[in-house]
């Protein structure tokens, strides 16, 4: 991991530009120090007025770090980019795993279900707010929270104009093991998971270039 994030901040703004790269990899790997660090190098190139920041980083039950719950650390955490007059887009979004856990084991499927629902119904229209701004470069936080409840082809649909796309997203095991296998959640958490996680590596297949940490 150390040698791939040493050799993603060797990339320059050019490797960047007009092409899709996708960072990816499991809890607490960097993922989004890494993301803030590229995308302030594209907001300070090519003027932070074409930049548009989507963050979808959820909000996690409990305190940062495990908790009684078995949150594990690194879960969660905003992007926080300093680049004034860049858009920014964070929507308030549940973390549909985590929060399910809580619940007793037979319920957990259907409550995750339903936050990634309701959290897409809260994603979509600020998509639509991104097409309409004209800008077209578009950074990504959290991008696996969009893939809890909808395909790939919905999301390059709309980020039709975006020419640069810098996004960052789960693909790992931690939080399958932590809903699944930990907890006792069974086969519905591992679906949810294995869906997600499915929808995260057809849009790496999509990209340009992709950082696994």
């Amino acid at each position: 991991m150390a040698d791939a994030y040493a050799l993603a901040l060797e990339l320059t703004t050019r490797d960047l530009e007009n092409g899709r790269t996708l960072i990816a990899g499991d809890v607490n790997r960097g993922k989004t120090t890494l993301t803030r660090e590229l995308a302030g190098r594209l907001a300070a190139a090519l003027g932070a007025g074409r930049l548009a920041v989507l963050d979808l980083a959820p909000r996690v039950p409990g305190e940062r770090g495990a908790d009684s719950a078995g949150t594990p650390s690194g879960v969660g955490g905003r992007l926080e980019l300093a680049a004034p007059g860049a858009l920014v887009l964070a929507p308030e979004l549940a973390a549909p795993r985590l929060t399910a856990m809580r619940l007793p084991v037979a319920g957990r499927e259907a409550e995750a279900e339903r936050l990634a629902r309701a959290n897409l119904a809260r994603i979509q229209p600020l998509l639509g707010d991104f097409a309409a701004s004209g800008r077209d470069v578009l950074v990504v936080n959290d991008l696996s929270m969009f893939f809890q409840a909808a395909g790939v082809e919905d999301f390059l649909a709309r980020i039709g104009t975006a020419r640069t796309v810098l996004a960052n997203g789960y693909l790992g095991e931690s939080l399958g093991r932590t809903q699944g296998t930990a907890q006792g959640a069974g086969q519905g958490a591992e679906r949810f998971s294995e869906r997600e996680q499915r929808r995260m590596r057809a849009f790496a297949a999509c990209c340009d270039r992709v950082v696994q940490l």
